[in-house]
């Protein structure tokens, strides 16, 4: 059986996400089973696309890395 998939707004999806993820990173195995299918459940989101987000590391902790340092000085 199909259900419906509710029609969330994109942001209203991303915060349940942000909310779920730090439960979803310290979850046993069975526990993390739960969570993805609540998640799953709510947003509409395909599982391997769901596992993809919540095992994304918070935002604001990314950093870049710049491989080489600049060519030009600040006068360029």
């Amino acid at each position: 059986m199909v259900l419906p998939v509710p029609s969330l707004s994109y942001p209203a999806r991303r915060e349940v996400v942000e909310r779920i993820a730090p439960c979803y990173r310290e979850a046993s195995f069975q526990e993390k089973g739960a969570l993805l299918d609540t998640l799953v459940a709510v947003t509409g989101y395909t599982r391997e696309y769901a596992i993809g987000l919540l095992k994304q590391s918070p935002q604001g902790l990314h950093r870049l890395v710049r491989p080489h340092p600049r060519r030009y000085g600040l006068q360029v």
